[in-house]
């Protein structure tokens, strides 16, 4: 492992060290500027293979192959379904998530209830009430016996854990729900969950957030069709309540992510098998036409 980054041998990373008058830095310095700046400014697509080898080199090396929101090193890239209930039930404060009312969320939910789509690692619960996210940043180095991986990531709507399930990294998310009401929960092995419509409403609106990079939006309209395809009466409810509380502008965005030239690109980037995306993709035609009879319904 190198001892010092020379910035200018990457172009696109060097972007990141704009505030920066020296482009050469120690090994950890650099990687910490590519933890918390990566995600926020660049995509896998605009990096070359060289500058892809140096951010999985220096995350193996000082961040247990993690570096930002993301695995990028020689890390395993997935949770069974099992792990999660296992993780939920046996290693979490199950008591604190439920008397602050979260629930179970994320790509992990329709992966325990209809089979695992594409692989993850995230175990996201989200609380629309307004006090439940500072009660977890209060006590959030209680929140589970495992052995953390990163320092926990604290900001405004979400807490951030790293930690270590039998050798594989797992990211426990608490995220504070600001736009949707939150129905009552519903038990999924018995883990308190959202229920389907508001699961498939959160994703809608996913799909349509400009914050999220196209591939993320992939990943999230692939839950979306999973769910339609395991009960279609689920979408009239839940598209209403995405609308209201996101805008009719999050109608022609979903529209855009279904009819995307490149999706089946897009669904192979986010590890769904070739199989699976077949299915998915099978099921456009149809979740269309709903989606055009509430359109003008509305």
């Amino acid at each position: 492992m190198c001892e010092k980054v020379d910035f200018s041998k990457y172009p696109n990373l060097s972007l990141l060290l704009w505030d920066c008058r020296d482009k050469i830095l120690e090994a950890d310095e650099a990687f910490f500027v590519l933890d918390s700046r990566l995600e926020k400014y660049l995509t896998e697509d605009s990096l070359n293979a060289g500058e892809k080898a140096l951010i999985k080199s220096l995350a193996n090396e000082y961040g247990s192959g993690i570096c930002g929101p993301v695995i990028v090193g020689d890390k395993d890239r997935g949770l069974l379904p099992s792990k999660v209930i296992d993780i939920v039930k046996c290693h979490v404060d199950s008591d604190m998530i439920m008397d602050n009312g979260f629930l179970l969320g994320g790509t992990a939910l329709p992966a325990i209830r209809y089979g695992e789509t594409r692989p993850f690692i995230d175990i996201e619960f989200l609380s629309s009430g307004k006090t439940s996210l500072s009660t977890v940043k209060s006590s959030v180095a209680e929140i589970t016996d495992l052995r953390f991986m990163r320092p926990i990531r604290v900001d405004k709507n979400s807490v951030t854990l790293w930690v270590d399930f039998r050798g594989h990294p797992c990211k426990l998310v608490f995220l504070q729900e600001t736009i949707l009401d939150l129905s009552q929960p519903v038990d999924c092995f018995g883990i308190a969950s959202l229920n389907d419509v508001d699961l498939m409403a959160i994703k809608i609106m996913r799909c349509a957030d400009s914050h999220f990079f196209i591939r993320d939006k992939a990943g999230e309209l692939a839950d979306v069709l999973t769910i339609y395809r395991a009960d279609p009466s689920v979408l009239k409810t839940a598209w209403i309540n995405a609308v209201s509380a996101y805008g009719t502008s999050l109608h022609e965005r979903v529209l855009d992510m279904l009819t995307a030239d490149n999706l089946s690109a897009l669904f192979k980037d986010c590890g769904i098998r070739e199989e699976i995306a077949a299915a998915l993709l099978e099921t456009i035609p149809p979740i269309m036409e709903d989606l055009s009879f509430l359109f003008k319904a509305r």
